[in-house]
């Protein structure tokens, strides 16, 4: 197919697509799309989940959870706070029964010296 056989007398061009066939329309409306990069946040979902359950073994763990405070991830940030939580109330709970055997022992040894 030359040039000549698409234009007409008039110097005009003749239509080669077909009418009744509906061709996309393009509009001004393209918005790049977005990807989120979701490894690191996986990543921190893990190691935080990983860190909350082996703080019920070691109290170490809950305390370096906290590097997981500032996370993007909801989740992550949740069991960081949980585990900072769980740290805390588990040292209360540590200092209680050595403050309350302190107080027995004292107390027995006072009582047994009386005794005497």
């Amino acid at each position: 197919m030359t040039l000549g056989d698409i234009e007409n007398n008039n110097g005009q061009f003749n239509q080669i697509f077909d009418e009744k066939f509906q061709y996309p329309s393009f509009s001004n409306n393209f918005r790049p799309l977005e990807i989120e990069d979701t490894g690191k946040e996986d990543k921190q979902l893990k190691c935080s989940i990983i860190l909350f359950i082996f703080g019920f073994l070691l109290l170490i763990p809950w305390i370096v959870n906290v590097i997981n405070i500032k996370s993007k991830n909801k989740i992550a940030r949740g069991f960081s706070i949980a585990s900072i939580v769980l740290f805390s109330v588990s040292i209360a709970v540590i200092v209680g029964f050595v403050l309350f055997f302190i107080l027995l022992i004292t107390s027995l040894h006072k009582s047994h010296r009386e005794d005497r």
